[in-house]
């Protein structure tokens, strides 16, 4: 049901954007007399195959009752192919002599006139991105997309038209008579971007790892099996038992702390004493495949409940918050170091503003 309620409504958003993509592709581009500068029609296309050969697997796997987590993968991975989809359909600039239209990729757009305009820049790092400023506001485009050269040598003409002759002023010139991050690196914003993805990467990884090992062990998580041990032994925490009826062996992991009568459990391995066990079957990526008790009992007397087994599973919790806030912590000093050699990379070692900065993502 969990799966039915995100892949439905994706589904449904794939196929809006999909009618609307096909809708103004018949349609054509734009009115008489304007241009457009708009991202080249093959990324659409590369996000509906994408987006729909993702969303076939994710459907797949709802069907076959896949788990929550492969379906928030595929998910994810899928709405990547519709926002570029989106992406192609919502970020363009329309232009004509007078003036722009920028629809940024939520659909809303602003209209301005070249005497609004305040600077414009080109990125050093990607020569074809250029970016223009309307006071504080940042407006993005490339040079090499359809009609990019027309719109700059549109958007030029207008403000020396509006300004006398004077030229729009390059933004880069302007950060360098200040101070501070933005006066020394290139382009602030896309710093500030891949940090804010690492932060995100970092917490819900760490929420996702914290969320599983809370999640408590159920009877969903194991099949009930009736059987005879007619052996064991121990290999470092775990408890091993072999059984005439299956060829893989049953481990009990933490057995010295979350299970109950040890010894009457060896006693009972003589092959003639019935266990209700619930288990689930690993397969690891090396070694022999074995069964995970998560609870054992012979009899009226348990020796692990599931309630045990969510116990020893837990153990693991300190060490994740540990592993994930360290990450964390590392993430922060990072961008903490990013900043202050960004804003002063002349008191720090050139080897070190090199290490951290591109030598053309910075003037020292």
């Amino acid at each position: 049901m969990a799966n039915q309620i995100i892949i439905l409504p994706l589904c449904a958003l794939y196929g809006i954007v999909l009618l609307q993509g096909i809708v103004l592709l018949c349609r054509g581009r734009g009115d008489e007399g304007r241009k457009e500068v708009r991202l080249p029609v093959i990324m659409f296309w590369i996000g509906t195959l994408g987006g729909a050969v993702l969303l076939a697997f994710d459907i797949a796997s709802a069907i076959q009752d896949g788990s929550l987590g492969l379906t928030i993968c595929f998910s994810l991975l899928a709405l990547v192919g519709i926002s570029l989809m989106v992406a192609y359909l919502n970020c363009c600039i329309t232009f004509d002599r007078h003036g722009l239209t920028h629809k940024n990729f939520w659909g809303i757009c602003r209209s301005y006139t070249y005497d609004q305009l305040t600077a414009w820049e080109i990125n050093s790092g990607n020569p074809g991105e250029s970016y223009l400023y309307v006071g504080k506001k940042k407006l993005s485009f490339n040079l090499l997309h359809e009609n990019g050269a027309d719109f700059v040598d549109a958007f030029l003409r207008g403000y020396r038209k509006a300004h006398h002759g004077a030229e729009l002023p390059n933004m880069r010139k302007i950060l360098r008579a200040g101070k501070g991050f933005r006066a020394h690196v290139h382009n602030p914003g896309e710093f500030l971007f891949i940090f804010i993805m690492m932060l995100v990467f970092v917490i819900g990884m760490g929420i996702w790892c914290v969320v599983t090992v809370l999640e408590p062990v159920t009877e969903e998580d194991g099949e009930l099996m009736e059987l005879t041990f007619t052996s064991w032994e121990v290999e470092e925490d775990d408890l091993r038992l072999i059984s005439p009826d299956k060829a893989e062996a049953f481990l009990i992991g933490g057995y010295e702390e979350h299970l109950s009568h040890c010894g009457s459990l060896q006693e009972n391995c003589n092959g003639s004493t019935a266990f209700s066990v619930r288990a689930s079957r690993i397969t690891p990526d090396k070694g022999e495949p074995y069964y995970n008790v998560l609870s054992i009992a012979a009899g009226d007397e348990v020796y692990r409940t599931l309630e045990d087994s969510t116990a020893y599973s837990r153990e693991d919790l300190y060490p994740t918050i540990l592993f994930w806030g360290g990450f964390l912590v590392l993430v922060l000093a990072f961008a903490a170091l990013t900043y202050a050699v960004g804003s002063n990379p002349q008191k720090f070692p050139k080897w070190l503003v090199y290490g951290v900065f591109k030598k053309d993502a910075i003037d020292i």
